[in-house]
């Protein structure tokens, strides 16, 4: 459910998703708002929604009676059906009667609406006949053509003179191979690879919302109120953290930037990400313009590729089972889940930033090649994060934090909006982004410490080099994008987020 969400806010934003392949003979187009569909069926359905259709039959099912055969149904809808097919019988009444007001065809659709739903608590279709039907005595109508029709039409047309319309809604035509145009750009699950480790930018354009500058830097320009960056998943506060270095970073044309590091271990409840209602309410600050870039790592403990590998914790997750493998134990369970909402809020925030013009990043550690004979689990192969990295403005860059000053190697990818910034920085870095140390110049993050903890602890904090690329990147985005503002003020929505206290050398970091 939430995927077809995200998909949905995705597509709204003009973004292009995967579609099944497959080979389309003809598509219909609406001629009242030029949407497309694969079929009249589906275009039918468009237009009673969308411009008010409704099926001719139904403005001359007034009852359950059809005068002109002289038959009785259990149902409107059945006589609908009968008339459907019964094209003479329809020919006679659309010669006796006008038709019905649409007004009247919408109430006694609803009341139809009753009658479905009890047959459909009995298990029932909505055309069920629970009685048959039945032949009634009397005169029946003149057939069309002739003078007692167009006598009877006369007078029906002085005693009801408002006549409905809403079955001429049905307004399309079939796409001819010569009318079709330029093709439209269409992606296909084979398309997305299931990670990358490199990629200057996506081809999803969207509706201009997902470009690096133009239409998005416009709309950021007029959307955006406050330069609010937020670091979730931040842990303890430190001496040269992002937050440190962005809050005191000097920008030659007057800008200020207000920093907020968010965690559990800072703010308390607050600071749990894991519920709808912080998730809720972050958005919200987001399109309201209170925020104009966010970024962090989710905790990957349940990601850890160290699981799979012998000494380290068990799997909770698999490449199969990205969403927890099944009967695994209670703990691990919550664990799973609780990572999964972590994951889901990050990725949520970072959509929306692409879609208001913010900028943005995600860490995590990269998708692990060396163990992929062990089915792996990696959020760099989730159906989101795949499409998140197809936005125009988002770029995706590995490297390993050896070059910034971690004492492992830690290999790592980073997704990064509208932060070009960035991806520079690290390419220029190293080996292109890589370790240039040789091998063994770094221990393996793999196995236990001397007190029992598990060594990957250690590479959850960000070394002062990555976060001063970051905080670079990130005032340029700013500066690049932003007029300088004199008396800016942290809006008071965010007053009692403000975290000064500092930690030495201690902390969860951003993973």
């Amino acid at each position: 459910m939430w995927l077809k969400a995200f998909q949905a806010r995705f597509e709204a934003a003009g973004g292009v998703t995967p579609c099944k392949q497959s080979t389309q003979s003809e598509t219909w187009v609406c001629d009242q708002c030029q949407k497309a569909f694969a079929s009249k069926r589906a275009l039918a359905t468009h237009a009673g929604r969308a411009h008010g259709y409704r099926r001719l039959v139904k403005y001359y099912a007034v009852d359950q009676a059809c005068n002109v055969c002289a038959k009785i149904y259990a149902t409107r809808k059945r006589l609908i059906e009968h008339l459907r097919d019964a094209t003479k019988c329809l020919a006679t009444l659309q010669a006796c009667f006008p038709p019905l007001s649409d007004e009247r065809v919408v109430a006694l659709d609803k009341e139809d609406i009753d009658t479905t739903l009890a047959l459909r608590a009995q298990g029932w279709g909505a055309a069920k006949a629970l009685q048959p039907m039945r032949k009634i005595m009397g005169p029946c109508l003149p057939p069309a053509g002739t003078q007692g029709a167009l006598e009877m039409r006369a007078r029906w047309d002085i005693r009801f003179p408002t006549a409905g319309s809403g079955y001429e809604n049905l307004q399309g035509h079939a796409v001819t191979p010569g009318e079709g145009g330029a093709p439209k750009v269409v992606l296909f699950s084979d398309d997305l690879p299931a990670f990358i480790f490199q990629s200057a930018a996506g081809m999803n354009q969207g509706d201009g919302r997902f470009s690096l500058h133009g239409l998005a830097r416009e709309a950021a320009r007029l959307h955006i109120r406050a330069q609010v960056f937020v670091h979730f998943y931040s842990g303890f506060r430190r001496k040269a953290d992002l937050h440190d270095l962005l809050e005191h970073h000097v920008f030659p044309q007057g800008h200020q930037i207000f920093v907020l590091s968010i965690d559990m271990c800072l703010q308390r409840e607050r600071g749990d990400l894991a519920s709808s209602e912080s998730l809720s309410w972050w958005l919200e600050r987001i399109k309201s313009g209170l925020v104009c870039g966010a970024g962090g790592g989710p905790p990957c403990e349940s990601y850890s590729a160290a699981r799979p590998v012998e000494g380290g914790p068990p799997p909770v997750r698999s490449g199969k089972w990205p969403n927890g493998i099944p009967n695994i134990p209670v703990k691990a369970w919550r664990q799973v889940m609780i990572g999964s909402r972590l994951m889901r809020f990050i990725v949520d925030v970072f959509l929306l930033l692409a879609i208001t013009g913010g900028c943005a990043f995600i860490e995590h550690p990269q998708y692990p090649t060396w163990a992929i004979d062990l089915d792996p689990s990696s959020v760099w192969a989730s159906p989101a994060m795949r499409l998140l990295r197809t936005i125009a403005a988002v770029g995706v860059t590995s490297f390993d934090q050896c070059i910034f000053g971690c004492r492992a190697k830690k290999p790592t990818t980073i997704i990064h909006l509208r932060l070009p910034h960035l991806r520079n920085t690290i390419l220029r870095s190293g080996n292109m982004g890589r370790c240039a140390h040789g091998a063994s110049a770094h221990e393996a993050l793999a196995g236990q410490e001397a007190d029992g903890a598990f060594k990957t602890a250690r590479g959850k904090v960000y070394p002062p080099g990555l976060n001063r690329a970051i905080a670079n990147a990130i005032a340029d985005y700013v500066q690049t994008t932003f007029e300088a503002r004199d008396g800016a003020v942290l809006p008071p929505d965010f007053a009692d987020l403000v975290v000064n206290d500092f930690v030495c050398c201690r902390g969860r970091g951003a993973t």
